[in-house]
């Protein structure tokens, strides 16, 4: 048999589903056993003959994907390198940074006056900053690792509790509208997003806009802002980890990367958009059936 043996069962009851008319055809990738033993990638797409209302013989094609599937995983496991090395290097700098927060409290306490100085508030700031970055790393490692919990979900309820003092929020649709998804990462979604708002407003208080229509298969979701905004050129950019388009930006960098790795999660789509008035437009799709 030149399929790989761990394949076998598969293909024997794909085929026996086929022989006894529960489908029509069947494709999946498979390994095959070369004659130097050598493994190999294809893709079997299989179809039945009928003849007479009987099953007659196979028609079968099989595409060499060898080179894709390799390709694939080496970017699977690159990607895993990349999350070992994110999790290892957040986790070893908890500790650092705890210690400086703890000498700079130190420093107040005992000498107030230097507290007040440009250098101690620009160290302050330094280790807010690494903090955060920190804090983002592991978020975007605990995403790559997490798969989505479906279950009833409350998207207004999860916007309004994400809202700070920053945020004037406006939602319109109904109250109680419920979805299926994960809350986690609608949380995630929908606090990113704010974030990302209440750092580029133009004013004390930025405002916010949100409307949900129902589409065919997804549940769409209007996200504006009256913040600085972003510009054409920036747009297809902005979801890149670390990109920073604007230089009020004291972020990390990785907030709406965060964001477009959780809808993705989700099976969803977000892209973004200069807002004509001032602003930006954030068009969320999120599928009805998960």
């Amino acid at each position: 048999d030149i399929t790989y043996k761990e394949d076998r069962d598969q293909n024997k009851e794909l085929y026996e589903q086929l022989k006894r008319g529960e489908i029509k055809e069947y494709s999946f990738e498979k390994r095959y056993v070369r004659k130097d033993g050598r493994v190999i990638w294809a893709r079997l797409t299989v179809a039945g003959a009928m003849i007479n209302g009987e099953f007659s013989h196979l028609v079968a094609l099989i595409q060499d994907v060898d080179e894709t599937k390799r390709y694939q995983n080496e970017i699977l496991y690159k990607n895993k390198e990349l999350d070992t090395l994110f999790y290892k290097a957040s986790h070893d700098l908890k500790s650092p940074i705890k210690t400086l927060e703890g000498l700079l409290y130190i420093l107040k306490v005992e000498n107030p006056e230097a507290a007040k100085g440009d250098t101690f508030q620009y160290l302050e700031e330094t280790v807010r900053q690494l903090k955060t970055q920190n804090e983002s790393l592991l978020q975007v490692v605990k995403i790559n690792e997490l798969d989505p919990a479906i279950e009833p979900a409350e998207p207004f309820a999860i916007l309004k509790a994400c809202a700070t003092d920053q945020v004037n929020l406006t939602v319109k649709g109904a109250a109680n509208l419920k979805i299926k998804s994960d809350p986690y990462f609608l949380q995630l979604i929908f606090s990113r997003l704010m974030q990302n708002s209440a750092q580029f407003a133009s004013h004390e208080q930025v405002n916010v806009e949100v409307t949900y229509k129902k589409h065919d298969k997804y549940h769409g979701f209007t996200y504006t802002d009256d913040a600085i905004g972003i510009t054409k050129e920036i747009q297809d950019r902005i979801f890149e980890m670390f990109f920073k388009g604007h230089e009020q930006s004291k972020g990390s960098g990785l907030g709406l990367y965060i964001v477009k790795k959780a809808v993705e999660k989700l099976n969803g789509e977000i892209d973004a958009a200069p807002n004509p008035v001032g602003g930006t437009v954030f068009k969320l799709l999120l599928p009805l059936n998960t």
